[in-house]
């Protein structure tokens, strides 16, 4: 089963969350966008990892 991340930056500060499988990627991104994207700083990136 594929690996994949969601990463978060924030002024240079990433923060990694590792997930199994890409629709459980999809939601944990979905999660992670809608909280966090009021502040405006935030990028988000999905990417499959080996």
């Amino acid at each position: 089963m594929k690996k994949f991340k969601v990463i978060v930056c924030c002024q240079g500060q990433p923060f990694e969350y590792e997930y199994r499988g890409l629709i459980s990627a999809l939601f944990g991104y979905a999660y992670h966008y809608l909280k966090k994207h009021g502040y405006g700083t935030m990028n988000f990136t999905l990417k499959e990892v080996e």
